[in-house]
């Protein structure tokens, strides 16, 4: 496992015989408005025109259309080929974390606040579907993940996140992201 540095002090993560190909071009951190990790990218020259390229997309070549990268471990820096998989767009969505408003901070876990009581579902074909009523919010997550694994286990093979932090020296050089040629 291999690091590139990016701007703003950010650091992605790629797998040795990648770094080779990829560590070579100038990548950069492309922040969300909400503060989260975002995305590895690089400016490359597409005949005239400037185009975005993602480090991610980089790593696993041509996607099929209806089809998504993801990241497993939801670090979007992790650009290790173990973190990654090619997904159909609905196993993508399946793969989503939960939404700022959630109220329990868990995708497809609802508290009932007239029964005291937790319920589970899972959305698929844009329909919810319940998984079943529980009396604490254990049994409701466990429910939740079982049925996820039930229906893809390869989604929940997620490496650990890995802590890291940039060299001083190397994020001096760093301080905005210019387009160059690839």
């Amino acid at each position: 496992m291999r690091q590139i540095q990016l701007t703003q002090n950010k650091i992605a993560l790629l797998d040795d015989e990648d770094f080779i190909r990829l560590g070579h071009y100038h990548w950069c951190y492309r922040g969300e408005r909400d503060g989260k990790l975002a995305y590895a990218i690089r400016h490359a020259k597409d005949e005239k025109k400037y185009r975005t390229t993602y480090l991610h997309r980089e790593v696993v070549g041509e996607v099929p259309p209806d089809h998504e990268v993801i990241f497993k471990n939801h670090d979007r820096l992790d650009c290790r080929r173990e973190n990654l998989a090619v997904v159909t767009t609905e196993d993508a969505r399946r793969h989503h974390r939960a939404r700022k408003d959630s109220r329990t901070g868990i995708a497809g876990i609802r508290f009932n606040p007239d029964g005291g009581t937790w319920s589970a579902h899972i959305i698929r074909g844009g329909h919810s579907s319940s998984i079943g009523g529980f009396t604490s919010k254990k049994e409701a997550i466990d429910a939740h993940r079982r049925r996820l694994l039930e229906e893809n286990p390869d989604l929940h093979t997620a490496p650990e996140v890995i802590e890291r932090q940039a060299e001083p020296e190397q994020a001096e050089g760093h301080q905005a992201c210019r387009a160059k040629a690839a």
